[in-house]
């Protein structure tokens, strides 16, 4: 589904769209126990980046933002492969508390 979203939000904005740049690593185990620190740490993991982006914006799409960790934690693995800005765009977002 997002993939069908992020190639509708280009084809809008007449953008190039690879689906397949970011790739998202198996699930990782349950993190009871580790601190906020390392909890972070193995989020950062979950994604690699499969395609060159180096100097390149890239616009991310999701589907659904709750706490917005995926979104960070994608957009630090494509800023640390070289892209030069990361800018976001949600279908739909849970409201927060407060």
């Amino acid at each position: 589904m997002v993939g069908q979203l992020a190639r509708i939000v280009a084809q809008a904005k007449g953008l190039h769209c690879n689906t397949r740049g970011l790739v998202l690593s198996s699930k990782l185990p349950i993190s009871r126990g580790l601190s906020q620190k390392q909890r972070v740490s193995r989020a950062q993991q979950r994604f690699s980046v499969s395609a060159s982006v180096v100097g390149k914006t890239i616009l991310l799409v999701d589907d659904v933002r709750t706490t917005g960790r995926t979104l960070k934690t994608a957009a630090r693995a494509l800023l640390q492969a070289g892209a030069s800005r990361i800018d976001g765009a949600v279908l739909a977002a849970v409201p927060s508390d407060g």
